[in-house]
């Protein structure tokens, strides 16, 4: 079996995702997978997956089950990977006898979207209702949250894409609002997180000491960074391509892992904290 190393510049935590789907790494019992993956310490053996496609766009990824679900254009993923668990509010889980495609916020399901067989069948892709607790305003998300959440996205992107997301998420409105059938909305320069997510975290840290509300906290704002970290990079992504080739070739030249702005992140999961306190 050929094995293979990664041996280029960018080695981030989005890239190490993508390859868990086609690939298993080595060494299997490697304490920190990404940390080693980063320090070039990983080998990579091909594990290929198949894809079945069915009526309505509907897509399924198994290999020796059912690992990613795409369903209305959003990709649902298990949450652990060989020895990785990824946080990801867009799930796919087992309930039962069934494979479910479905929106979990903080370990807790707010509702599902696809129904299969084990073996990949498709049983039925309910539709979501209105949550009738959700309220029609929007409002701003405080600015150390944003900047919060930016810390997050530079943190597992590539290290040559962080001036350019820091001023993409300054040209974002990001707001609390209501969210039809997922956890975000991205309309023009207006990115919206469902009010779910910070109705869940309330109920999560109520009672919670503080330290244990922040820990709560932090990881309510990693999974609100996941959801807005492909519109962001993709935004990015264009802002640097459309800058001259030596602005380019010198920000490409940027190597090793993302430096994260633990105190950003800090303050965007204690301003979390203290909204969900409030109710």
């Amino acid at each position: 079996m050929s094995v293979l190393r990664y041996d280029a510049p960018y080695p981030t935590e989005a890239l190490f995702l993508a390859l868990l789907e086609s690939f298993r790494y080595a060494p299997v019992e490697a304490p920190d997978p990404h940390a080693a993956f980063a320090s070039g310490a990983l080998a990579w053996t091909p594990a290929p997956h198949e894809v079945a496609i069915e009526t309505g766009g509907l897509w399924v990824q198994r290999r020796e089950r059912v690992e990613k679900i795409v369903a209305g254009g959003r990709a649902y993923y298990r949450p652990d990977w060989q020895g990785v668990r990824r946080r990801a509010p867009r799930v796919v889980r087992d309930a039962g006898e069934t494979v479910r495609a479905s929106l979990v916020v903080l370990g807790r399901v707010l509702e599902d979207h696809v129904v299969l067989a084990a073996d990949g069948r498709v049983l039925d892709t309910p539709s979501a209702p209105a949550d009738p607790a959700d309220p029609l305003e929007v409002t701003p998300l405080a600015p150390e949250i944003v900047a919060g959440l930016t810390a997050m996205v530079v943190a597992t992107s590539a290290r040559a894409l962080g001036p350019w997301l820091v001023a993409a998420a300054r040209d974002v409105e990001f707001a609390w609002g209501p969210v039809a059938a997922d956890l975000v909305a991205a309309t023009g320069a207006r990115v919206t997180l469902s009010h779910r997510l910070r109705r869940t975290l309330a109920d999560a840290v109520r009672g919670r000491e503080r330290p244990d509300a922040l820990a709560v906290a932090l990881v309510a704002l990693r999974e609100a960074a996941d959801l807005v970290a492909d519109g962001l990079r993709a935004r990015a992504q264009a802002a640097l391509a459309a800058e001259p080739a030596a602005v380019q070739a010198e920000a490409l030249e940027a190597s090793g892992p993302p430096a994260a702005d633990a105190r950003a992140i800090a303050s965007a999961a204690d301003a979390l904290a203290r909204e969900a306190a409030r109710g």
